[in-house]
């Protein structure tokens, strides 16, 4: 864990852009369950936001705090996009799990996509059960070291 960038009070965690991470992410991609680019993650965390909170008006219950999203930002931002970033989880701390991967945004897309020249600096893994899947990539890749 390190901190998000020079000044953030955040630790999150730094993980290296594994080939088992990779298939994954490209697996979810063909399967529609990554959106990509902050505003519109931003966008879609919000809208999901309003629909959890009528609904859990509507049957009386708490707010869960389960990790159902994750987002996986490059290491090449600025502080500016970091900042940005950070304040993406604090908003949404409650169900969202924040990957630094240790790879810049064009390895990104060649990992993910297959081509450099779209570079992804954030993508979103919205599906709760494609979390899963990641998370267990990433331990999967620690179990075979």
């Amino acid at each position: 864990y390190r901190p998000l960038w020079e000044q953030s009070t955040l630790q999150v965690p730094h993980i290296p852009l594994l080939p088992a991470l990779e298939n994954c992410l490209r697996g979810l991609l063909n399967r529609r369950q990554l959106e990509r680019g902050l505003e519109n993650i931003d966008e879609i965390l919000a809208n999901e936001k309003k629909g959890l909170a009528a609904l859990q008006e509507k049957q009386g219950i708490q707010p869960s705090h389960r990790i159902s999203r994750i987002l996986i930002i490059s290491n090449d931002g600025s502080e500016r996009f970091y900042r940005a970033c950070e304040k993406t989880l604090l908003k949404n701390s409650d169900r969202l799990l924040l990957l630094h991967v240790d790879a810049p945004s064009n390895r990104l897309a060649q990992g993910i996509l297959g081509i450099a020249d779209k570079p992804i600096k954030a993508i979103l893994v919205s599906d709760r059960d494609a979390v899963s899947g990641v998370l267990f990539s990433l331990v999967a890749a620690q179990i075979k070291k």
